[in-house]
């Protein structure tokens, strides 16, 4: 099993260099079909024990792409601490409300998408251009990605879809979360080719001046460099108006300094709004509202 080994961590590091995920997905397919087939006939004298040896090589293979690859970019299904199933619950009935539905409009994302259907200004101007929601709660950049790749964006053809995401990836490197929101994008686009996407800024976040602010801010700018190429994408910076001139973040506009109240969803979304209604009507778009 030690060639296995080294062959399973070159195919990682092939594909980490080349960024291809074909690869790393052949090579991951051969190294568990050559584990099988081989046995290590010293001690694999059963499918039973073939099977248990396979699950072992795809915890190695979990384990070290953890460890030396960038985990935002690889679809995870986030762990069910608490036993209820709730997170592929919501995923399921959005499957299928997809199936059900032809919106114009699709926001996909995190905590800050979910609630904004909950809040007064969704049925105010969303609701009305046939927008679907797509948020689900302290969703990671590696759990959306698992969604578009599990079907969600299948059965629609949206003309605009708007993402969040990113703020719950607080113990990945900027550089990381920016690739992962960046991947994103590519799917979206893979899936629908036509669509126009509005990447919203990761939000602002605690009454003052932190760190994962600071890193946020970061992972931003990145973002504006690796999207400037893409087209049909923009990137909204629509968050910068909940600070305030001397760096504070107002309670009025996020009661936890995390997630929006009603004032802040309008702060945030109102400019969106606008750049929908702009991308709908195919008009030249304010560049303004961009970096409002």
């Amino acid at each position: 099993m030690f060639v296995c080994d080294c062959v399973f961590v070159l195919s990682l590091f092939i594909s980490y260099l080349f960024e291809t995920e074909l690869i790393l997905s052949c090579m991951k397919l051969f190294l568990i079909n050559f584990c099988y087939f081989v046995k290590d006939l010293n001690y694999i004298q059963s499918i039973e024990v073939a099977s248990v040896r396979r699950n072992q090589v795809l915890s190695i293979y979990s384990t070290i792409i953890f460890l030396i690859m960038n985990k935002c970019i690889i679809p995870t299904i986030p762990v069910d601490n608490d036993g209820d199933g709730r997170w592929n619950s919501q995923h399921n009935c959005q499957l299928a409300e997809t199936k059900e539905k032809e919106p114009d409009v699709v926001f996909i994302g995190d905590t800050i998408i979910q609630d904004l259907q909950q809040r007064p200004i969704w049925n105010e101007i969303f609701e009305p251009l046939h927008s679907l929601n797509l948020g689900i709660a302290f969703d990671c950049i590696e759990n959306v990605l698992y969604r578009i790749q599990d079907g969600i964006l299948d059965h629609i053809k949206p003309k605009i879809v708007v993402v969040h995401v990113g703020t719950y990836n607080i113990n990945d490197k900027a550089v990381d979360i920016a690739d992962g929101i960046t991947k994103i994008v590519q799917e979206i686009q893979f899936k629908l080719p036509n669509a126009y996407i509005i990447v919203l800024e990761i939000l602002p976040r605690g009454q003052f001046p932190n760190p994962l602010r600071e890193k946020n801010d970061i992972v931003n700018e990145l973002l504006r460099q690796k999207l400037a190429s893409f087209s049909k994408v923009e990137v909204i910076g629509a968050g910068k108006t909940l600070c305030q001139n001397d760096g504070t973040i107002s309670h009025h506009d996020m009661l936890d300094y995390l997630t929006l109240t009603e004032a802040g969803y309008r702060k945030v979304f109102e400019p969106i709004y606008e750049l929908i209604l702009q991308l709908m009507g195919e008009n030249e778009i304010d560049k303004n509202i961009l970096n409002d």
